[in-house]
């Protein structure tokens, strides 16, 4: 216990202040915080919003908000703007963020004598002005009661709080944990622009090519490559630096968070992606399910897309059905000045072209190939996430 209160003292002392917020669980590591004195040195607020209307209240965004890596990021980064909110006074108006703030978040879903979904977790989130650390914890089905394990997350909330802070965790800390649980640690890259965009409901934000994120992300003529790039491959690659060359502009990279047929992304995911996408290359982050609503954000655009994002274009089910719903669909990308460089692709087994797609008379000049001689690349982002078993 007395280690405890060291690391908490080293805590307090590295001159930054802190935000708290927790749900569910983390209550040792606020009276850590709290009981120990000085703690106004450092800690600026904590908030405890334990039930779910409450988490919504803090958060200022309809639920349900489960324990998740994303509600954790969601909840640290509004932490860290309640920890910017109130010192503002302590910097020039305009001026960036003090480094030493720091937005700490706790999800927490602990042994219940209630049935519940899933198992015995916990997230944190960690806000610094330039990254998020996330910590995962598990709890296995043999874990010991709800104390236990409380007592065990504030221990790691406690270590990942005084990493951020600079100051070396106590021997307590770094002991070993028990078999019961398991720990999973990444850090994410953090930015205003990304925050907003998530969870303020900006419809765009791009990250240029020399890694600023800007919310005002530009429209005008641009050539895009729409995709999930999970994970980005050498395909892709090539594919883009096909585009490049037959278009004769640079190639801009867009992943959109909404999908007609695949679950939204979250923060979490979207910021992986990034981390893993080539720094050479403008990315944009968008709501823009289909490519109609990619059209409204950028006119005028050409979109480099293959064989089989095509046969989505020209079916109606991809609008939502409807009778006409094809026709009108391309009349507005039309009148927006939108095209299509359609690369070949493996369909159904059979190497399909564009040649192969029963595109609309009135609409075949919105359309231009990349010939097969040019481009052709037959594995596919699922193929390299789940390779076939092997026969």
């Amino acid at each position: 216990m007395d280690l405890m209160w060291e690391t908490t003292e080293g805590i307090l002392a590295s001159g930054h202040r802190l935000a708290v917020v927790t749900t569910g669980g983390g209550s040792q590591t606020v009276h850590y915080l709290l009981n120990h004195p000085g703690a106004s040195r450092a800690v600026l607020e904590v908030q405890i919003p334990y039930c779910q209307r409450a988490l919504v209240d803090y958060l200022a965004a309809n639920g349900p908000h489960p324990v998740t890596a994303d509600t954790a990021r969601a909840m640290a980064a509004r932490a860290f703007g309640r920890a910017r909110e109130l010192t503002a006074g302590d910097r020039e108006e305009g001026g960036a963020a003090d480094p030493r703030l720091l937005g700490a978040a706790c999800t927490a879903a602990l042994a219940t004598r209630r049935q519940r979904r899933g198992e015995d977790r916990c997230w944190l989130a960690l806000r610094t002005p330039d990254r998020y650390r996330m910590v995962a914890l598990r709890f296995s089905a043999e874990s010991a009661g709800r104390l236990e394990q409380e007592e065990v997350l504030s221990q790691i909330f406690l270590k990942a709080l005084a990493q951020a802070c600079g100051v070396a965790a106590s021997a307590a800390a770094e002991e070993s944990l028990p078999d019961w649980v398991g720990v999973e640690v990444f850090a994410l890259w953090a930015g205003q622009a990304l925050d907003e965009f998530f969870d303020s409901g900006r419809v765009s934000v791009e990250r240029c090519p020399d890694g600023v994120f800007r919310s005002d992300s530009q429209g005008g003529k641009r050539v895009i490559f729409a995709g999930s790039f999970n994970p980005f491959h050498e395909g892709h690659e090539q594919l883009a630096g096909v585009a490049s060359a037959q278009t004769g502009q640079e190639v801009t990279l867009e992943i959109s968070v909404a999908n007609v047929d695949k679950p939204t992304l979250g923060y979490v995911e979207v910021a992986q992606r990034l981390d893993a996408l080539p720094d050479k290359y403008g990315v944009l982050v968008t709501r823009a399910a289909t490519f109609p609503e990619k059209a409204r954000l950028f006119p005028g655009s050409i979109f480099v897309i293959g064989y089989d994002t095509a046969v989505r274009l020209v079916d109606r089910s991809y609008y939502g059905g409807g009778s006409g719903a094809v026709g009108r669909a391309l009349a507005e990308l039309d009148e927006s000045g939108c095209s299509f460089l359609v690369a070949g692709r493996l369909h159904r087994e059979e190497f399909r072209q564009l040649q192969d797609l029963d595109v609309p008379q009135a609409f075949r000049h919105l359309f231009e190939a990349i010939p097969e001689s040019v481009f052709r690349r037959d594995t596919s982002s699922s193929e390299l996430r789940d390779p076939p078993e092997p026969e």
